[in-house]
């Protein structure tokens, strides 16, 4: 996936242009003037990949592909109210597997109640589970190329417990998240170049 955050709809042309059809947003207001933008494009894939706000659902469900930060069970029947029978809406349960405060994502535990959750919306298909990596460590005897692999292992055995897709990595740790199995990565910086500065 194309996480096209702060560039422009133009930039998303030319990728478009070259086959790119799935493409991750993670502010809503960015994503609705790019959509807006966008519409001409009928077989764009737009991936939502940022915090879920429910007043927004309205305007966000029926014009995604994907969700991937689902962490609350409230926002399920929710999505659910906005998903049309024929769109059968994909989403991913985010997890905080590293259980880092500053991050958002259902604790692990949750993890079976949203599954089975979904699984019981006919609109929503529930697709798998998403993860960031823990942040950078600033004790030089944790190494984040020991510690990323073997949560993401981990993350792949609970795929092998429930079913669905991984989405781990971005353009750090691609090709950690690659050998660990996911089925999707988030590239940012390294397919649009770094952020325009500013708002």
């Amino acid at each position: 996936m194309a996480v096209s955050k702060k560039h422009p709809p133009s930039a998303i042309r030319v990728l478009y242009d070259l086959g790119q059809r799935d493409f991750g947003e993670n502010y809503f207001d960015e994503w609705l003037a790019k959509q807006v933008a966008l519409a001409d494009l009928p077989d764009l894939r737009w991936h939502f990949i940022g915090p879920l706000q429910s007043n927004k659902f309205r305007r966000l469900v029926p014009h995604v592909a994907m969700i991937h930060t689902l962490s609350q069970k409230s926002h399920i029947k929710k999505l659910a109210r906005f998903a049309a029978d024929e769109q059968r809406l994909q989403v991913m349960i985010q997890v905080n597997a590293a259980h880092e405060p500053q991050k958002a994502g259902c604790h692990p535990d949750e993890l079976p109640e949203l599954i089975q959750g979904l699984k019981d919306c006919p609109n929503l298909h529930y697709q798998g589970i998403m993860a960031l990596p823990p942040r950078i460590y600033q004790d030089p005897a944790e190494d984040a190329f020991v510690t990323v692999p073997a949560l993401y292992q981990q993350l792949a055995q609970w795929r092998d417990q429930w079913g669905g897709e991984l989405s781990l990595g971005m353009s750090g740790d691609l090709r950690i998240a690659i050998h660990a199995g996911t089925d999707w990565v988030r590239i940012g910086t390294d397919i649009f170049g770094p952020r325009p500065e500013g708002p």
